[in-house]
């Protein structure tokens, strides 16, 4: 896991997109609904469903969002609309 994550920040580094670093810890059984933390929540290795709410979806889906959410990144700043060529208008 050391390696992966170096090489995934180097890259980033490189291409100079920011990397959050957070703890991985409980994000696949963590209800992103309401909160709860259970192992029964991964009834299988790719489902999820919160034994609490009812909450359901792919288990890679959900830890994957539990883990944006945790990084709290700021998305770099895209410019605004006026500096969108008025080509490119819908």
């Amino acid at each position: 896991m050391g390696r992966r994550r170096g090489s995934g920040t180097y890259k980033a580094k490189l291409a100079g997109v920011p990397v959050a670093l957070v703890d991985p810890r409980n994000t696949s059984r963590t209800c992103p609904q309401c909160g709860l933390i259970d192992p029964h929540n991964r009834p299988t290795q790719a489902s999820f469903r919160c034994i609490a709410c009812g909450f359901a979806g792919p288990a890679d889906t959900i830890a994957a969002g539990n883990i944006a959410r945790r990084a709290a990144v700021n998305p770099p700043h895209a410019g605004s609309l006026q500096e969108i060529p008025a080509s490119f208008a819908l």
